[in-house]
C-alpha cells in the first residue's frame, strides 16, 4: 500500500477517525417528576419548579435542535436527497431563530464541503 509505504496512511486512516467522532445521543425531554416525585402533569409542580422545568425544557429544545442539525449534516444514504434537503432547510432556519451557534458566518456552507 502506497500510503503506508509514504507514512501518510494515519492521516487518512477513516478508521483512525471513527474513534474521534462524537456519537450522535438523542436529548431526552425533561420529566415532570425530576422535579416532583409525584408530578405527572405541569400543573403539578409548584411556581418554583414551573421555572425550573421551563429553564431545563429550553436547554432540552437547544440540545435537540443541535442533535437534530448534526444528524441531518450528513447526506442520506437511502432517502429521497430533495426530502433531506427540504429538511435540512427547515432545520437551519429553525437554528437561526434560537442562534445556534453552528449557523452563524460561514459555518454551514463547511458542513457540507
Amino acid at each position: 500500500m502506497v500510503a503506508k509505504g509514504k507514512g501518510i496512511w494515519d492521516y487518512i486512516n477513516p478508521e483512525m477517525f471513527q474513534e474521534l467522532c462524537p456519537i450522535l445521543i438523542k436529548p431526552e425531554e425533561p420529566a415532570f417528576s425530576e422535579l416532583h416525585a409525584n408530578a405527572a402533569l405541569y400543573i403539578d409542580l409548584d411556581a418554583t419548579e414551573c421555572e425550573v422545568y421551563k429553564f431545563m425544557y429550553q436547554k432540552y429544545k437547544t440540545n435537540y435542535d443541535e442533535y437534530k442539525y448534526q444528524k441531518l449534516k450528513k447526506a442520506p444514504q437511502s432517502k429521497n436527497l430533495e426530502t433531506w434537503l427540504h429538511s435540512w432547510e427547515k432545520m437551519y432556519k429553525d437554528a437561526l431563530d434560537i442562534d445556534l451557534p453552528d449557523v452563524q458566518g460561514n459555518r454551514p456552507v463547511k458542513d457540507f464541503v
